[in-house]
């Protein structure tokens, strides 16, 4: 049972940024933190 929350959970969470743009946003400033600039453009497009 707890292994049919956890897939809920983590399919709820996989949508979130699709459906909340300042959520993606939040996420990759916070994931590219030690990043160069031109790294940073690299995992953005």
């Amino acid at each position: 049972m707890t292994d049919l929350f956890n897939a809920i959970a983590l399919g709820l969470l996989a949508l979130l940024p699709l459906t909340n743009p300042p959520t993606t946003v939040a996420l990759f400033l916070a994931l590219s933190k030690g990043l160069s600039q031109k790294e940073k453009n690299k995992q953005a497009f």
